[in-house]
């Protein structure tokens, strides 16, 4: 009969026990990506489409209703004033999110030891909430160089003017 501990034993602290033990484990990852491969093949292509659905509809759409809202002011430097002032509110948005994980980081050197108290969640929220809109800010003033905004510009005159132009 064998004993299991001595094989473990064996097989945690030998140089050839630990090689078969990261052969066995590549073995068993080859193995299970196989297996989640034929899984995913079938999932992916639709979870892929919904996903880019929903990154498309959640940011870069509003960001193009705004611009094409824009267009249709009269001032002649209305674009000018308006990418100005979203790569202001980007750059007020990463100076407070970094000047919130600096204070994080230091409210980490505190003598209590609890992960959630206040002084330690406080500037990570107020970081990640600043990060976001500064993310928001980035795609107004980039994503309308990528996108064709003429197509949603034409969409929203109509909703607009209620008829074709």
């Amino acid at each position: 009969m064998v004993d299991f501990s001595s094989v473990e034993w064996w097989l945690k602290n030998t140089i050839p026990g630990i090689v078969i033990l990261g052969a066995l484990g590549s073995l068993l990852a080859v193995l299970v990506l196989a297996v989640l491969r034929r899984i995913f093949v079938t999932l992916l292509p639709k979870t892929f489409v919904g996903f880019v659905h929903f990154l498309s509809s959640f940011l870069t759409r509003p960001v193009a209703e705004q611009q094409a809202r824009l267009s249709l002011f009269g001032s002649p430097h209305k674009f000018q004033i308006y990418y100005t002032l979203q790569i202001m509110k980007l750059i007020w948005c990463l100076f407070i999110a970094l000047c919130a994980f600096i204070l994080f980081l230091f409210s980490l050197q505190g003598s209590d030891k609890t992960l959630y108290r206040f002084e330690l969640l406080a500037p990570l929220l107020v970081g990640f909430v600043f990060l976001w809109w500064g993310f928001r800010a980035f795609l107004s003033a980039f994503v309308p160089h990528v996108i064709d905004i003429d197509a949603v510009m034409q969409k929203t005159k109509e909703e607009v003017f209620g008829k074709k132009p």
